[in-house]
């Protein structure tokens, strides 16, 4: 079977979406599906885990740039050339990696009649959380022209309008299982921040409870893997905060285990999230992690006092600096929740989750 996978932007991208999309391709190849991964980049991408990209056809559109919002003409022609591709590629299935790439290949697809999966990769809290809540109906409405749609935990199912409850199908993030636990083993608090340097995942408000943190634990520390808009701030924040010896950036590492070998608590203090895949590896890892309860996908993973801590978001330094203090005196009382973050996410693997894409593809087509 011919599976065409579409998604806005590959070239220099990074992160939980970029690595799942990979790992979907790479399971289809292994049951037999022709896979082509397009993308609008100006560029061929180089996409930033190669050794998961091996065997995967990628071809990029050149019809704009990506992180842009195009005008008339450029969407007629990205759709007229999207239409050509498909016209010779003769897929029997697209599958639509966000509702980015749903919009400007929805037309294309069903002008040849191809069915669409729309693979959602966040919580339905970002259409009433971000700015297009303005047009969150008619979103809806546009999902109406899907074959299914994937989402990432049975309680997201609820957050949909009940017209498109039939199309929903569940599907976790594939994770990686650890045979080893690569962590550093102390009583002391040694904390991991690995995402985007950006609003939702709120690094900011971090380094600010973790100043706070420091006043009743000197010794813990933290260190942040990644990159991204708010990089200048965050710099300017420590230095402003006097944390030099106790917060440290690195850029974002390809090998997660090169980031978890630096802590031995994850923080994730994200506004939103699908299913946060960091989360799912380090607690593979035997990591735990802290965050809120009020975050899809981290109070979905995250049983507090059990694999981790959840406190309340109020949008305050509060709940944050609470969550560093409760995991930094669990580490210095020897509380060890190694195996419960590991049993945790068993049922994640990527054989299961990959025969769970198979099937969703071969039921959608026939």
């Amino acid at each position: 079977m011919r599976v065409a996978v579409f998604t806005r932007e590959l070239d220099g991208v990074l992160g939980g979406m970029e690595k799942q999309l990979l790992k979907i391709s790479q399971a289809l190849n292994r049951f037999d599906h022709e896979v082509v991964v397009y993308s609008i980049d100006e560029n061929p991408p180089k996409v930033f885990y190669k050794n998961i990209s091996t065997g995967i056809d990628f071809r990029n559109l050149a019809t704009g740039d990506p992180k842009k919002k195009a005008g008339f003409f450029q969407r007629y022609k990205r759709q007229k050339l999207v239409f050509d591709e498909l016209r010779s590629f003769q897929p029997d299935i697209a599958i639509c990696f966000m509702f980015g790439a749903f919009l400007y290949s929805r037309v294309p697809t069903l002008l040849l009649r191809i069915p669409i999966i729309l693979a959602e990769r966040n919580s339905p809290e970002i259409y009433r959380i971000t700015r297009v809540r303005r047009i969150r109906h008619l979103i809806f409405f546009s999902m109406l022209f899907t074959r299914s749609i994937t989402i990432q935990f049975a309680r997201y199912e609820l957050k949909y309008p009940r017209f498109l409850r039939n199309r929903l199908r569940v599907i976790p993030n594939a994770i990686e299982e650890s045979t080893s636990a690569d962590f550093m083993r102390t009583d002391k608090a040694n904390f991991i921040f690995a995402g985007r340097f950006s609003f939702q995942k709120q690094p900011l408000r971090l380094i600010e409870a973790f100043k706070l943190h420091l006043i009743r634990f000197p010794d813990s520390k933290l260190r942040m893997f990644g990159n991204g808009e708010q990089q200048t701030a965050i710099e300017e924040l420590i230095v402003e905060c006097g944390l030099q010896e106790s917060v440290k950036i690195s850029p974002p590492a390809s090998e997660i285990k090169d980031v978890f070998v630096q802590g031995n608590i994850l923080c994730i203090p994200s506004i939103w999230e699908g299913f946060p895949n960091v989360l799912g590896e380090a607690l593979a890892h035997g990591i735990p992690a802290i965050g809120f309860k009020n975050c899809d996908g981290v109070s979905d993973l995250i049983i507090d006092e059990w694999n981790g801590w959840l406190e309340e978001d109020d949008s305050s330094t509060s709940p944050l600096v609470t969550l560093l203090d409760r995991a930094a005196k669990a580490l210095s009382e020897g509380n060890d929740l190694e195996s419960n973050c590991k049993a945790s996410v068993k049922n994640f693997s990527e054989e299961r989750v990959g025969k769970m894409w198979n099937e969703l593809v071969i039921d959608t087509v026939t």
